[in-house]
């Protein structure tokens, strides 16, 4: 089955923040951040409490809360707009090129304007599905990106993809209600 559609700036920052939040990796980093900074805060503050300082005691204990609440809001914009200026400096290029892909009983074929690549289905690792997209990501460490809303046979591509899981025996993850 042949599918052709095109990417925009908005599904690579998707793909980059899908892939972010499921990296055990970075979600442990910015949790072991938030409670390093909480504890630091507030460990100061008892500091100051202890030495009868009260003013500096208040101040620390109220970045300490401030910053257990607010951090994980402020570390995802921080990371939203990391990725908005990654993709707009490395892959602006790629930004509403129109994309083909064929994929039939051995490989996906892909065909881009100056571009074009036979991947074995056996290099499939990984099918994921969000609420708006699906991922195939490759032993490679590359990945597929194919929007439900810019592909027309949608329920085809989803069955071939959890055929391809299938016979790889790898995982397709269902992540429908995924947002950032």
């Amino acid at each position: 089955m042949t599918y052709t559609f095109s990417l925009s700036q908005a599904d690579y920052l998707n793909f980059q923040l899908f892939f972010a939040s499921t990296v055990q990796n970075a979600r442990t980093q910015r949790k072991n951040s938030q409670i390093m900074w909480t504890v630091f805060f507030l460990l100061m503050a008892f500091n100051f409490y202890a030495e009868k300082i009260f003013f500096p005691a208040v101040v620390f204990l109220v970045f300490g809360v401030s910053w257990a609440i607010f951090y994980p809001m402020y570390a995802k914009n921080r990371q939203q707009k990391h990725f908005e200026k990654y993709i707009n400096t490395f892959l602006s290029e790629k930004f509403d090129k129109v994309c083909t892909i064929t994929i039939d009983d051995q490989i996906i074929h892909t065909v881009e304007e100056n571009y074009e690549s036979k991947i074995a289905l056996s290099e499939v690792k990984q099918v994921y599905e969000t609420g708006d997209y699906f991922y195939a990501h490759l032993k490679s460490g590359q990945t597929f990106i194919f929007p439900r809303h810019r592909i027309e046979n949608i329920n085809a591509l989803e069955d071939q993809l959890r055929d391809i899981a299938a016979k790889n025996q790898v995982n397709f993850t269902e992540m429908t209600d995924w947002k950032w």
